[in-house]
């Protein structure tokens, strides 16, 4: 056979032979890259399925309150009871202690305005919320407080005077809605005056103060 036919026959064969020796190269480079995450995830496979334990199936031990802090809160519950208004009372004037009636007390003091034949006894009233230092309203209204709390205890006060009731009755009403209003801070007051004279409450107190119940 002439060269013309072998010379690019032994072309071939070398370039062949130069590709084999690539393959081999990169294959074992790939080899080294890959053997160490093959290794970590043969070992994550064989591991027994007990040593993974999903966070929202871990047994969290929650601590139990003690005796007296159980009592705490029963004390504490009790009084709830007694001072603050339950949501959806009704008053004698209608209106049910609740978002609803917050806000009719709101509608009450833009329509109603302060006539003069109850005007001293609105401004004797005191008004002091936890919220706000103002306290004392004025017949005129012009340097009455605009927040929405105060606005509705102003309306409950125009209403009731409008209606002959007298002065302390209406206090009276005014404290029951700042109550249902601030129970958190009624009823810490409430228990603060209680523990001076009773030791059963100052512990009660105390115990609530601690755990931050109260």
């Amino acid at each position: 056979m002439s060269n013309r036919f072998r010379t690019p026959w032994a072309m071939i064969t070398k370039t062949t032979s130069v590709v084999a020796v690539s393959l081999i190269i990169v294959s074992i480079l790939a080899l080294v890259v890959l053997i160490p995450q093959l290794v970590s995830i043969a070992v994550t496979l064989s591991a027994p399925a007990s040593t993974v334990i999903p966070l929202e199936s871990a047994d969290i031990a929650t601590p139990t309150p003690s005796p007296a802090l159980i009592e705490a809160r029963a004390t504490l519950a009790r009084m709830r009871d007694e001072i603050v208004p339950r949501e959806g009372q009704t008053t004698q004037y209608g209106v049910t202690f609740s978002d609803a009636g917050y806000q009719t007390l709101i509608q009450w003091n833009a329509e109603f305005k302060v006539a003069e034949r109850y005007a001293n006894g609105f401004e004797s009233l005191n008004l002091r919320l936890p919220c706000c230092e103002w306290s004392t309203p004025s017949r005129d209204e012009k340097t009455n407080c605009a927040c929405g709390h105060h606005q509705a205890l102003e309306g409950l006060s125009k209403k009731l005077l409008s209606d002959g009731w007298d002065r302390r009755a209406v206090q009276n009403e005014v404290a029951q809605w700042t109550r249902f209003l601030f129970p958190v801070e009624a009823l810490t007051t409430e228990m603060e005056q209680r523990a001076l004279l009773d030791p059963e409450m100052k512990a009660a107190l105390d115990e609530l103060k601690a755990r931050g119940d109260c």
